[in-house]
């Protein structure tokens, strides 16, 4: 008998692991008919272990349906030339589908309680989130793709603590969609990659639709994204109806900014363009979510300009365009929006979008240089105050920064040539009277300035 106890108990956990892998490869989900929810499998005498992990170590799910997989890989070799007539119908139906992490676990002992996963970053499981769990399996959504993550269960077992070993498990470098019930449309902005292959951080601005028929589900998914911002593209008519009291649906310590916006070839001679940028400038602001209506026109021209300012080179941009649902086809202003982008002045299409926003919308160096370190490094940012102007003291010119993982400031040029400056805590002033600056960072990364 205790042999054949054995025998099955280890076929429980090869069918376990079996179901894991498809579930990883976008086949199938699990099922959860088959999951224990009584905490009530006998032990085994050759079994120490109350909880047994059986998603196994190492693990790599991939967040994205096979149709967006095979858009994604298609579209690398789509000729911008051509999308006035999209392709992104010949792979999905109606959007891009997102897919969770599975995790499973066995119980060894009956009266197993007060059950948790905890998901970390770290392998020591610093800063982990904790998922709770009425049976031994989970289904996790909105997690970072081209990640390695950490995981452990605990619960209680006999009246005391107890937490399994730690394993892991790696997301597939792709898309970053995101899961708000009720709200359609939602992806993160970040992932996206320059001619280096530098990505865009990820978890700092999400697009999607109207928060109108948010869920407390939806509500409770955003929370954990951690979002501080609501930016609304839409009329103020609008903008207030969603409001719930005054505030944000998504909680009351949830900033709410309303800018009427234009889209497309409006959008790029729209004044007021330029407070929708100014938005995602000040590093206070972060996490933000943007959208109007529907989540494509207003939000795709704001999202298509924040990337190309990151250097996100314009294939991509398109691509990640088209992934817009509601795209059922490519919108007929669309293809004017690029041609106008790629007259601007620039060798680059970054190059083109920096300079248009200098010379037209009368953007600040800061700003933009707030915009590309925070999309792209962990290096220093210009705070709030110091967006617009550095302060006139009489030792020279100041501006208060936030140094993050920079490591400080290494030299200071202005007009190209090194100029004296100093540090008082977070405060850096630059013995000059007027030029263009850069602020070069210990990390290599630098912030452009003007005087």
């Amino acid at each position: 008998m205790k042999k054949l106890i054995s025998v099955i108990l280890a076929l429980v956990m090869v069918l376990s692991l079996v179901g894991c892998v498809d579930t990883a490869d976008g086949k199938k989900d699990p099922d959860y008919s088959s999951f224990d929810n009584s905490n009530s499998s006998v032990v085994s005498s050759e079994q120490t272990e109350p909880i047994v992990l059986s998603t196994k170590d190492g693990m790599e799910f991939c967040l994205v349906d096979s149709g967006v997989k095979e858009y994604l890989e298609k579209a690398k070799d789509y000729d911008p030339e051509e999308f006035s007539s999209s392709i992104v119908n010949t792979y999905l139906d109606y959007g891009a589908k997102l897919l969770p992490v599975y995790l499973s676990w066995i119980y060894e002992v009956q009266g197993v309680t007060d059950v948790n996963v905890l998901i970390s970053l770290s392998q020591d499981m610093s800063n982990a989130a904790y998922y709770p769990s009425e049976v031994n399996a989970i289904e996790i959504n909105n997690l970072m793709t081209g990640t390695t993550y950490y995981w452990c269960v605990e619960g209680v077992v006999n009246g005391e603590k107890y937490t399994t070993e730690v394993r892991s498990f790696r997301t597939e470098d792709t898309v970053r969609l995101i899961k708000l019930s009720g709200v359609g449309n939602t992806r993160d902005i970040g992932s996206w990659k320059d001619k280096n292959g530098n990505s865009m951080r990820q978890g700092l601005a999400y697009r999607g639709k109207a928060l109108t028929d948010i869920t407390a589900e939806g509500i409770a998914a955003a929370r954990q994204l951690g979002i501080r911002t609501q930016l609304d593209l839409r009329s103020n008519s609008e903008f207030k109806a969603d409001l719930v009291n005054g505030a944000s649906k998504l909680g009351e310590d949830v900033k709410t900014i309303n800018i009427p916006a234009t889209q497309y070839k409006a959008f790029l001679n729209d004044r007021i363009t330029a407070k929708e940028i100014k938005v995602f400038a000040d590093w206070s602001n972060y996490p933000i979510y943007f959208h109007c209506a529907a989540g494509a026109d207003r939000t795709g021209s704001l999202a298509f300009l924040l990337q190309g300012l990151c250097g996100v080179e314009e294939p991509s941009l398109i691509i990640d365009y088209e992934l817009t649902v509601y795209r059922n086809k490519t919108h007929a202003e669309f293809p004017e929006f690029v041609k106008i982008i790629r007259s601007f002045d620039g060798e680059t299409t970054q190059e083109k979008l920096y300079n248009h926003c200098r010379n037209k919308f009368n953007l600040t160096p800061m700003e933009l240089s707030n915009i590309y370190n925070i999309f792209m490094t962990e290096s220093a940012v210009f705070a709030s105050n110091s967006l617009t102007s550095g302060r006139k003291e009489a030792s020279g010119v100041s501006f208060d920064l936030d140094l993050r993982k920079s490591g400080g400031v290494s030299s200071v040029k202005v007009n190209g040539a090194d100029v004296k400056w100093s540090m008082n805590g977070n405060t850096l002033t630059v013995k000059a009277d007027s030029g263009e600056g850069i602020i070069l960072l210990k990390d290599g990364a630098e912030l452009k300035f003007s005087i």
